[in-house]
């Protein structure tokens, strides 16, 4: 853990990977020399975490907050590792579900991600994913796209929402809307 302040960034970017091996007893240490790190340190160590899988649930409310407070980057990051930890937990679903209206497209484009990974549980987050289809990035139209197909599985009232986006003038965006009608039961 003490290689996390070393002077150079490679050890200490080595150190987080390696602590990301060691799973949740790293979780207090990566914290820790979070606050202190460099923007590129900084991402280091939200993906270790994001790394350990749902061994860093522990990990959750700190991510949540770096996905309201932190970077664009942090951000961004913060919404994969959630999705990576794979928690359907009320406050993650909420957070992502937030984070489809941030200003910056990576970070909704990755919080569609990530509810899609969290699939039929995060439900509550249907109503935020469908608004989302409306994104002016095709990117988070896309995602958004795909995730509906995998938290909305039983929903067919999202199928005229996800008909609409067969029309959209990229083409990976209306494949991902047709694989999603496909989950669903819809056209």
């Amino acid at each position: 853990a003490s290689l996390l302040k070393d002077k150079v960034e490679s050890v200490r970017g080595k150190a987080a990977d390696a602590l990301r091996i060691i799973g949740r007893n790293a979780i207090p240490a990566l914290l820790d020399s979070y606050s202190l790190a460099s923007k590129d340190m900084k991402i280091i160590i939200i993906s270790a975490i994001g790394g350990m899988s749902a061994e860093a649930s522990d990990a959750i409310p700190a991510l949540i907050d770096i996905l309201v407070s932190g970077g664009t980057d942090e951000r961004a990051e913060a919404a994969s590792a959630l999705g990576k930890i794979g928690i359907p937990e009320e406050s993650t679903i909420n957070a992502l579900s937030g984070a489809l209206a941030d200003p910056k497209s990576v970070v909704r484009r990755e919080a569609a991600l990530s509810l899609g990974k969290l699939g039929p549980e995060a439900s509550a987050s249907i109503a935020a994913l469908v608004d989302a289809l409306g994104d002016k990035k095709p990117d988070v139209r896309w995602r958004a796209s795909e995730a509906l197909g995998k938290v909305g599985i039983s929903s067919t009232n999202l199928i005229p929402a996800l008909e609409n986006m067969l029309h959209d003038e990229y083409d990976y965006v209306s494949e991902a809307a047709q694989e999603a009608l496909d989950l669903i039961g819809g056209e």
